[in-house]
């Protein structure tokens, strides 16, 4: 071995050049500067990783999360709610031939032939609704009879609701759901029959009852700004429409004209029970 820089003989036994003195390293060995380094830069460099993942972890747990992980809680929360509609849409369906009203949520009391029927019930929360709905004052009894099939409580949670523990009686801190109460078969598909809970909808309960203009279609929705921050926090929403459709929507600012799709509604027969969005 020689020295790279006089070319003279290298001393193995005291690694260094027998001409101009520099020090070397031996084969395999490291300088020792850079054996020093090494360790201290894979040290650096697990400390990075491991504090990114815990600020995306800590991001998505209190109110920041991440696009990927939004989508993921909305397209699980969508089918949650078709889920429900289909339940409701389907009982209703069985129902008619045995001559019951529908099971649509009400305010207000209507003809039925049967006094402890659902239909027969009003209705201030949505949480009582789907309380009703699965019988739960009747759970773990032979008299436990659910109006739908396909329905259980977790359909109410996700995205940073927690589900009802089995056994407890439903709370409103475990239903993500508001509720569209005194629909017919006749209202337009378009009104959101399901909407998730951190939406404001006291502008939906207007345009439905009294009709959207072309000029509405920018007013903003509050997301976020109520009572309920989870699910989606504010930037998106998911609902399900009257006539079945599922949509979500990621962004900061949902309008009308996104909920509607840009297109007029008339006013609703001022002659039917106004429709009244229930909260958890």
């Amino acid at each position: 071995m020689t020295c790279p820089k006089c070319n003279a003989t290298i001393d193995a036994e005291m690694k260094s050049c027998t001409k101009c003195g520099t020090a070397m390293a031996t084969s395999g060995e490291k300088p020792r500067s850079l054996r020093m380094a090494l360790p201290s830069m894979d040290r650096v460099l697990s400390w990075v990783v491991a504090i990114a993942i815990v600020l995306i972890l800590l991001s998505n747990i209190h109110g920041n999360p991440t696009g990927a992980f939004l989508k993921a809680n909305r397209v699980a929360v969508g089918a949650r709610g078709k889920d429900i509609y289909n339940a409701i849409t389907a009982a209703n369906t069985e129902r008619v031939p045995l001559g019951f009203s529908s099971i649509w949520p009400k305010t207000y009391l209507m003809g039925t032939n049967a006094l402890n029927d659902i239909s027969s019930k009003v209705f201030t929360t949505s949480t009582e609704y789907f309380k009703a709905l699965y019988d739960e004052k009747n759970i773990g009894t032979d008299a436990w009879h659910p109006y739908v099939k396909g329905f259980d409580y977790s359909k109410l949670a996700g995205a940073g609701v927690k589900c009802c523990i089995p056994g407890n009686p439903l709370a409103a801190t475990n239903n993500m759901w508001i509720i569209a109460a005194n629909i017919t078969d006749q209202d337009d598909d378009r009104i959101p029959f399901l909407i998730t809970r951190n939406v404001d909808v006291k502008e939906i309960e207007r345009v439905v009852n009294h009709g959207l203009k072309a000029s509405e279609f920018k007013i903003g929705l509050g997301l976020g700004k109520g009572q309920y921050w989870a699910p989606f926090y504010n930037k998106g929403l998911v609902a399900v429409s009257k006539g079945g459709a599922t949509f979500n929507l990621e962004k900061r600012t949902v309008t009308l004209g996104d909920i509607f799709k840009n297109k007029e509604l008339p006013p609703r027969d001022p002659s039917k029970p106004k429709i009244v969005y229930l909260v958890p």
